[in-house]
């Protein structure tokens, strides 16, 4: 079980880096260096967020009481602060578009709704052939 969602872990994890890659090489070619800019550090916090998300699910899925809700917590405080981090650098530094860094924040959020809509995750064939 473990093995599968390390699985299902990777592949979301690179399909948001293709999509972070692509959207700011598309930047780029375009001239838009700042949004660029922006979609790399929104989309970096974004995968930072969903690895500490992802992480933390095996370890303490079964942890009940104030130890694991500490825990939750705690990463929950960490996601929030590097969240808070991205936007303030991203609105007190010229050469980051705020605009393109806000909505990058959620691309690996979008990835997985998009995924599980489309059927692309395949979480459910996964768990048939188990």
């Amino acid at each position: 079980m473990i093995r599968m969602f390390a699985k299902f872990v990777r592949k979301i994890f690179f399909r948001t880096l293709v999509i972070i890659l692509l959207l700011s090489g598309v930047f780029v070619l375009m001239g838009h260096r700042s949004w660029a800019r922006g979609v790399a550090l929104g989309g970096a916090a974004s995968l930072v967020n969903f690895l500490a998300m992802a992480g933390h699910i095996p370890r303490h899925a079964v942890k009940v009481g104030p130890g694991g809700q500490r825990s939750a917590a705690g990463r929950y405080a960490l996601r929030m602060v590097i969240a808070g981090a991205v936007l303030f650098a991203a609105a007190s530094i010229d050469r980051i578009a705020l605009w393109a860094a806000i909505p990058a924040l959620f691309i690996a959020q979008a990835v997985l709704i998009v995924g599980e809509l489309t059927g692309g995750t395949d979480r459910k064939n996964e768990m048939e052939t188990r």
